[in-house]
């Protein structure tokens, strides 16, 4: 029997010897066959002089072959190489044996190549729509600094998602780490349909057509949107564009209610002294007020500014609201800039519709600009069997990137306006509570997207801000609040004395709409103070990188971090969520100023803002006990072959023991065999110090799944130094109530 079964497996591996030594065969005479079909093509084509570029000059990938009837060829870059994937595609490859593949040698090669090619016409135009302002747009054209190949890879194919299409992601740079930047949509039906229409030309009639269209829907289809304006008043002073060159302040305490657009965009960084002589030549001060209460000429405007009157002037609206013209910007005490402030809430909710200029890095540079992405007409495109196809970018998408979505002041003034046009690098976006638009497309909302559509950051129309303080629905109110102040965190100011400032406007209408039933307190609210106390940094900030301004604010708010600073503030963060409890710290009321009923909504969130110093009633303990022993972390932890980390055995026992991430501020409480406890430092100073042994960490406890580590700072009063979402039921339970000073 053994004999035979020997026998049996020499057969077995001779005969899969031989089929191994075809297959290699096979795949030999498959290189070689492509190989002479690459040398006849290239024979072929080199005396073909159609195109921008007689063949024999071109390089190799941006080489033409015509179909035999003529007309529109294809590059040997998309043809041949891009192909290898298709065929990898057909031949069900695993996604993990892909390797990206080389099809231009820049990105200019394949600019110029998509005169002739209709393929590098589609990834062309998917590179030059993802680039967020003109300077992205110059620095992909022009990046000579190193090689700056174009790649393509597989992402999605059809067989893993069960649709009979797939994406290429199209990337610029060089290997083994090109910078992944595009996708296209590749399918074997055909959608000519999904093809999209943008004019080149932004002062093209069509441009003002599409905003018209939208903003005409809105008014007459949505009832909604009609209902989430802020009142029927103007602001104190608009400008009326008289002609598309000659405008006039005005000042609107007398008039009746007009229609305008309100402006969003940013002013621009730390600009050349040249380019800020012009920003401040636009502004109004209280020693050109007078004058420009009487007609006078828009080339006073920076760039961006002369185009916004000339854009909402050819869409035939009459007034425009432009903080930096219809706000007195002399330095403090400036009694018209603070009063104006605390209204500008005011000023976008009440606005036809607010122009939010996305792709604008500062008030100088403009944006009626040609959108070269659609230089050529959108057209249908085949590689290896499969149409290729731009895919829609999603709003939320297309703002993530925006420069305009980094300055905190436009956070507000979004989420403010019930109507947003935004006007993008290469198209127009339409936003309100009941649709959202995209130029050149019909119907957005109800075509069929790739498989895509999965990353994009899409919100539902339910979580609108300003749906929910309509709706009088607290619950999203609260939780949109949240959202809003994760956001505003990480964004960037210029002044940080406006660091409540500039979302007093959002906490204006969330106040109102709550009708004064809650109070702000220094940015949290005092309903839900406990829970709001829960915020946490993402990585631990530097305290060397706040001014005076922002070290005066208290300890406890998340105001107080360095601008630019991420945090966690939404409960889906974090690992458990909290349901209210006899054990959640209580804020004693008597220590914060009572709120004056009569107050406004403005007056309110200016006096909630000044407090800095609070008293609250919870159990508190030392976050590890005098018997614990501190311990460097990588002697505390271990990782496991599948990259996790775990507590070491010898630490998970009788010893106490704590430990602290030098880098990433996490810090543990392990032992007295008890699930570890661990928390996070809002500091770096904090983390150094603690690893040195020379913090002292208290666990105040915020609810049942929070407790906020602080810091004694004098008899009975204390100041955050961060947080914990992770301790066991019994953590603090033994421990007194006590009342204590949160500075």
């Amino acid at each position: 029997m053994g004999i035979f079964s020997s026998n049996k497996d020499r057969e077995r591996e001779q005969r899969m010897n031989e089929e191994k030594r075809a297959a290699d065969k096979a795949v030999k005479r498959a290189k070689k066959l492509e190989a002479k079909q690459r040398k006849e093509a290239l024979k072929a084509v080199d005396s073909n002089t159609k195109g921008s570029l007689r063949n024999k000059d071109r390089p190799y990938f941006s080489k033409i072959e015509r179909p035999l009837s003529g007309g529109s060829g294809q590059c040997f870059g998309c043809k041949y190489e891009l192909d290898k994937l298709f065929r990898e595609q057909r031949d069900r490859l695993p996604t993990s044996q892909r390797k990206p593949v080389v099809f231009h040698d820049s990105f200019q090669q394949l600019r110029d190549c998509a005169t002739d090619c209709r393929s590098c016409r589609v990834f062309e135009r998917a590179l030059v729509r993802v680039q967020s302002t003109l300077e992205d747009e110059k620095h992909l054209e022009h990046d000579n600094t190193r090689p700056a190949a174009i790649f393509a890879r597989l992402v999605l194919d059809d067989h893993e998602t069960g649709r009979t299409d797939f994406l290429l992601e199209i990337g610029t740079g060089e290997l083994p780490d090109p910078t992944w930047q595009a996708f296209v949509w590749c399918t074997r039906a055909k959608r000519l349909e999904y093809l999209q229409t943008v004019h080149i030309d932004p002062n093209d009639k069509s441009v003002y057509q599409q905003a018209n269209a939208w903003l005409d829907s809105c008014i007459s289809d949505h009832d909604q949107c009609r209902r989430l304006f802020w009142s029927g008043s103007n602001p104190t002073r608009l400008i009326k564009i008289l002609t598309r060159d000659r405008v006039q302040l005005v000042d609107m305490s007398s008039h009746a209610k007009v229609p305008y657009v309100a402006l969003s965009y940013c002013w621009g960084p730390q600009l050349p002294s040249d380019e800020w002589a012009l920003i401040v030549k636009g502004m109004t001060w209280g020693s050109t007020i007078n004058r420009r209460l009487q007609p006078f000429d828009v080339t006073e405007f920076p760039k961006t500014l002369l185009d916004t009157i000339r854009f909402v002037h050819r869409m035939g609206i009459d007034y425009v609201w432009i903080d930096a013209v219809c706000i007195i910007q002399d330095d403090e005490p400036n009694p018209d800039k603070a009063r104006e402030m605390g209204r500008m809430h005011e000023y976008y909710g009440n606005a036809r519709f607010t122009l939010c200029l996305s792709s604008s890095t500062k008030s100088t540079e403009g944006f009626l600009r040609a959108r070269n992405a659609w230089k050529f007409a959108e057209g249908s495109s085949e590689i290896g069997g499969y149409e290729i196809l731009n895919i829609d970018i999603a709003l939320e998408d297309a703002s993530e990137h925006s420069p305009w979505a980094t300055r905190a002041w436009t956070l507000q003034e979004e989420h403010l306006s019930p109507r947003r046009l935004y006007w993008f690098n290469q198209s127009l976006y339409w936003s309100c509570a009941q649709s959202t638009r995209i130029e050149g497309i019909k119907d957005p909302e109800n075509r069929r997207k790739p498989f895509s559509a999965a990353l994009t950051l899409v919100s539902s129309l339910e979580g609108n801000f300003l749906v929910a303080c309509f709706k009088d629905n607290v619950a999203v109110i609260k939780s949109e609040w949240l959202r809003i102040v994760e956001s505003y965190a990480r964004r960037d100011i210029g002044k940080t004395v406006d660091r409540f400032r500039a979302i007093s406007g959002v906490a204006s209408r969330y106040y109102q709409a709550l009708l004064g039933r809650d109070q702000y307190v220094g940015g949290l609210w005092r309903n839900n103070f406990a829970e709001l106390l829960a915020w946490q940094v993402i990585k631990p900030a530097t305290r060397a990188d706040r001014d005076s301004v922002l070290a005066a604010i208290a300890s406890w708010s998340w105001a107080s971090l360095p601008i630019k600073t991420g945090i966690y503030a939404h409960p889906t963060r974090f690992p458990t969520t909290s349901q209210p409890s006899e054990v959640d710290l209580s804020l004693v009321l008597n220590s914060i100023p009572p709120q004056n009923p009569n107050s406004t909504a403005e007056e309110a969130i200016a006096n909630g803002s000044r407090i800095k110093t609070i008293q609250v009633q919870g159990k508190l303990r030392p976050f590890w006990l005098d018997r614990s022993i501190l311990r460097l972390w990588h002697d505390v932890f271990t990782t496991t072959k599948d990259g996790r980390e775990i507590l070491s055995p010898e630490y998970s026992g009788i010893a106490s023991i704590h430990s602290v991430h030098p880098s990433d501020g996490r810090v543990v409480v392990a032992g007295d065999r008890k699930e570890e406890v661990y928390g996070n430092l809002d500091y770096i100073e904090d983390v150094l110090r603690a690893v040195r042994g020379e913090l002292r960490i208290y666990a105040l406890q915020l609810s049942s799944s929070a407790v906020l580590l602080v810091e004694k700072y004098d008899e009975n009063t204390y100041r955050r130094v961060g947080v914990c979402h992770n301790f066991w039921p019994h953590f603090i339970v033994d421990f007194d109530s006590i009342v204590v000073t949160l500075v």
